[in-house]
C-alpha cells in the first residue's frame, strides 16, 4: 500500500493498529547515499565500520521506507502480510525555526534511477518528519524567540546617522501618545521613518527599522508592549493577564505544528515503545482527498487507546536484511545524534528494540570466511518452492500481488517479511541450532557450578575422554548449524527432516545432577512408567497420567492404612517418623522429570494419613476417586500435533537465542554484531 502526505493522517490509526497487532514488522530503507567503500585490502574493524557509517548518516537522507506488518494466526495457521512504502519528505516547516542540510551521492541517485525511483516524490509527496530532537531544538528556538529578555540589543555607531535620527523620532511620538493618548488610546503604529511627519496611506516599515522600534520599547518603556505586523509596529498598553493567554496561545500553535510535522516518527515510537502523543482528532481524515471528514469520535478514541495499551505492553519485533547501516540512518534520523562508540550504539539500540532478526544472518550462520550471496530476491527464490508455513497477503495490501519491484523499500519489506517466516521455520525444522543451545547451557552450567567441583570430579570425567559437551549434546545433530546458503542444493529444495517441532525441543537428554538428594535415572523412569534404557520421550507412547495416577494412589492407601493402626497408638509424631518423611520425598520429586505423578502421590500420602479424612463428608455424594478415574480415562487427554513447518518458532524460543540479535557485517574482521551480551 502507498502512503504519501495526503493519505498519512487517514491512514496513520490503520497502520498503528496493524503494528499493535504485529507477531513482527519488517522494514527496508532507500537512501540517498551510503558509506564509500574503502579501498583497504584489509578487513576493517566493527568500531571502524561503524564510524563510516556515523559520518553517512549525517550526511545522507532515508528518501524510502518500507514496512510490512505480518500477524499470525494460530487458530487457522496462517501469516497475513501487510506491507506499506512511504516516501519520507526532508524538507521542514520554516516556522519551527531548524534547518536540515543533506546531501546525494551520485553512485546512488544513479543506482535509484536505474530502478525506476522517482526522485521528486520524496519532496513533494513524501511524508514529513521530525526526530526527537529536533521537536525538543525546535521547541527551544520558539521558547527563546518568545522571551525578549534574551534577545541581543543592535548596537548603533556615531556614523549611522539615520538610524539614530530614526530611534529618535519614535521616542518623541511614543512620548506624547502616552501623555494625550491620540490618534488612538488603545495602541501606536509604527509605519514608516519618519514617525513624526506625515504618515503614509500604506505602512512602508523595513526589518531593520522594526527590530530597533522592538529595542526601543523593550529597553526604555516597561509599561509598553510591541506587536510585530507585516509592515509595522504596533505598540500597546501592558496587561499581564493578556500576555500569559498570549504565551499559552502560542504554546498549544507551536505543539499543532511540532506534532504535523513528526508525521513518520509516530510509527517509529510505535515500533520502540516511545510515546505517541497524537489528538484523536488528528485521525479524521479522508485518506483518499486528505480532507478532514466527519466520524466517530468516541470509536476512534476507544480504538486509538487499544493500539496505544497494546504497543506498551507487547513490543512488535524489528526485523530486516543487512541491518547494521539500516539502524544507525533509522537512528539518525528519528531518533537523535549517534553516539561516539559503538557499544553506546549497542546499549541505545537495545533499549529501543530488545529483540532484533537480521535475515541475513539468518541466511548466512556459520558461513565461514567466505562471504556467500545472500541478497534478498537470492534468498526468497531458493526459498519458493517451499509451501509451508501458509503466507497471505491482506486483500487491501495488494500492490505487489504477482509483480516484482525489487528496491522499492515497501516490497524490499515484504521479500524480508517471506524470508523471516519461511527461512526461520525451515532452520528449526532441521534442528541444527539444538545444538548450539545445548552447548550454551553447557557452558552456562559449568561456569554456575565450577567452584562446586573438585578436582578429583573433573579427573574422572577427564579419565572417560568426554567433554561435558560431547555428552550432553543432542542425538542426530550435526556438528553445526549451516544457514540457507551455506548448505547443499539438495537440503535448499526439499525439507530434510520430518520432525515435529515437540520432538525437536524434548530430543536432548536431561543433564546428569550432581545434587544427591535427587532421584537416580532409573528411579525417574520407573516414576515415569518408562522402561529402563528408553533416553527419549519419542521413543515411547504416550502414557494415560490419570491411569497412572490412579494406580499409585490405590497403592499407597492400602499402605497407609496399615501403617496407621500402629499410629493410632502413639500420641504425637516421633522425631523424624513419617510426616518428616513424607516431606523429605516430596522435596526431592519436584526434581523429577514428571512432577505431576510425583505431587499426586505426596498428597494422598498426606491426606489419607490425616485423622478422620476418609469418613469426613459435609456435602452429596459426588464419586470416589476410583470412580472418577474411570469417566476420565473414557476421555484420554489428546494433545494438538501441528504438521512440521506449520509455524514459525516462536519468540521465546530457544531458536532466537542462536539467530536473534546478531547482525551479519561482511567485510569486517568480526563479521557479526553482537546486539546482547
Amino acid at each position: 500500500m502507498e502512503v504519501d502526505k495526503v493519505s498519512f493522517p487517514g491512514r496513520l490509526l490503520e497502520i498503528l493498529e496493524a503494528i499493535s497487532r504485529s507477531h513482527f514488522v519488517s522494514f527496508d530503507l532507500e537512501l540517498s547515499g551510503v558509506p564509500s567503500k574503502t579501498n583497504s585490502n584489509t578487513r576493517m574493524s566493527l568500531e571502524d565500520r561503524y564510524r563510516d557509517v556515523k559520518a553517512a548518516a549525517e550526511r545522507y537522507q532515508i528518501l524510502q521506507i518500507g514496512l510490512t506488518c505480518v500477524e499470525q494466526d494460530l487458530a487457522e495457521d496462517k501469516y497475513i502480510l501487510r506491507p506499506y512504502n512511504f516516501n519520507i519528505n526532508p524538507l521542514l516547516d520554516e516556522r519551527l525555526d531548524i534547518e536540515r542540510i543533506f546531501a546525494f551521492q551520485s553512485g546512488a541517485a544513479e543506482f535509484l534511477l536505474s530502478h525506476g525511483f522517482r526522485m521528486d516524490l520524496p519532496m513533494t509527496m513524501g511524508v514529513p518528519y521530525l526526530s526527537r530532537d529536533e521537536a525538543k531544538k525546535a521547541k527551544k528556538l520558539a521558547y527563546a524567540r518568545w522571551d525578549r529578555s534574551t534577545v541581543q540589543d543592535v548596537q548603533l555607531q556615531e556614523h549611522e546617522v539615520e538610524s539614530l535620527e530614526f530611534v529618535k523620532k519614535v521616542r518623541i511620538v511614543v512620548e506624547e501618545w502616552e501623555k494625550t493618548g491620540k490618534p488612538s488610546p488603545d495602541f501606536l503604529n509604527i509605519v514608516c521613518t519618519d514617525p513624526t511627519g506625515e504618515q503614509p496611506l500604506y505602512p512602508e516599515l523595513g526589518n531593520f527599522e522594526k527590530r530597533l522600534v522592538h529595542q526601543l520599547i523593550r529597553a526604555e518603556f516597561p509599561k509598553l508592549v510591541t506587536i510585530g505586523k507585516p509592515s509595522a509596529i504596533q505598540i500597546i498598553k501592558y496587561d499581564e493577564d493578556r500576555e500569559k493567554s498570549i504565551l499559552e496561545s502560542r504554546k498549544k500553535r507551536l505543539d499543532v505544528q511540532i506534532n504535523r510535522q513528526v508525521g513518520f516518527r509516530w510509527i517509529i515510537e510505535a515500533l520502540c515503545g516511545g510515546e505517541i502523543n497524537v489528538d484523536p482528532k488528528d485521525f479524521l481524515y479522508d485518506a483518499e482527498t486528505g480532507h478532514a471528514r466527519a466520524g466517530n469520535l468516541e470509536d476512534v478514541k476507544r480504538r486509538f487507546i487499544m493500539a496505544n495499551y497494546a504497543l506498551k505492553n507487547k513490543r512488535p519485533i524489528l526485523v530486516g536484511h543487512n541491518l547494521f547501516t539500516d539502524l544507525a540512518y533509522l537512528y539518525q534520523t528519528f531518533i537523535g545524534d549517534l553516539p561516539d562508540t559503538l557499544d553506546e550504539f549497542r546499549k541505545r539500540t537495545q533499549r529501543l528494540f530488545p529483540l532484533i532478526v537480521d535475515t541475513k544472518y539468518l541466511a548466512t550462520h556459520n558461513c565461514g570466511d567466505i562471504n556467500p550471496k545472500s541478497s534478498l530476491d537470492e534468498i526468497e527464490y531458493k526459498l519458493r518452492s517451499q509451501e509451508l508455513p501458509l503466507l497471505l497477503t491482506h486483500p487491501n495490501h495488494f500492490k505487489y500481488h504477482g509483480s516484482s519491484t525489487l528496491h522499492e523499500a515497501g516490497y524490499d519489506s515484504f521479500l524480508t517479511a517471506i524470508i523471516m517466516v519461511r527461512l526461520s521455520a525451515k532452520l528449526e525444522a532441521e534442528g541444527t541450532y539444538l545444538q548450539e543451545t545445548t552447548v550454551a547451557h553447557m557452558e552456562a552450567d559449568n561456569e554456575r557450578q565450577s567452584h562446586d567441583q573438585s578436582p578429583v570430579a573433573n579427573n574422572e570425567q577427564q579419565s572417560h575422554g568426554q567433554s561435558p559437551v560431547t555428552q550432553n549434546a543432542a542425538p542426530g545433530v550435526v556438528a553445526a548449524s549451516k544457514g540457507l546458503l551455506t548448505t547443499t542444493l539438495e537440503s535448499i529444495t526439499k525439507i530434510l527432516s520430518t520432525r515435529t517441532i515437540d520432538e525437536a525441543n524434548t530430543m536432548a537428554p536431561p543433564e546428569p545432577s550432581t545434587d544427591p538428594s535427587i532421584e537416580a535415572p532409573s528411579q525417574v523412569q520407573d516414576a515415569m512408567n518408562v522402561p529402563v534404557g528408553v533416553t527419549g520421550l519419542e521413543d515411547v507412547a504416550p502414557v494415560n497420567m490419570a491411569e497412572t495416577v490412579g494406580k499409585k494412589k490405590k497403592k499407597n492407601r492400602k499402605k497407609n492404612k496399615n501403617k496407621k493402626k500402629e499410629e493410632d497408638q502413639e500420641d504425637e509424631w516421633p522425631k523424624g517418623g513419617k510426616l518428616e518423611e513424607v516431606f523429605t520425598r516430596a522435596e526431592s520429586r519436584y526434581s523429577s522429570q514428571n512432577p505431576f505423578d510425583r505431587l499426586a502421590q505426596v498428597d494422598a500420602e498426606i491426606n489419607d494419613g490425616a485423622e478422620g479424612y476418609e469418613e469426613a463428608d459435609t456435602g452429596p455424594p459426588q464419586g470416589g476417586w476410583d470412580e472418577r478415574l474411570e469417566v476420565e480415562e473414557q476421555v484420554p487427554f489428546q494433545k494438538h500435533q501441528r504438521e512440521p513447518m506449520t509455524l514459525m518458532p516462536g519468540f521465546e524460543s530457544e531458536f532466537w537465542g542462536v539467530y536473534g540479535n546478531k547482525l551479519r557485517v561482511f567485510g569486517t574482521m568480526e563479521s557479526v554484531w553482537k546486539l546482547g551480551k
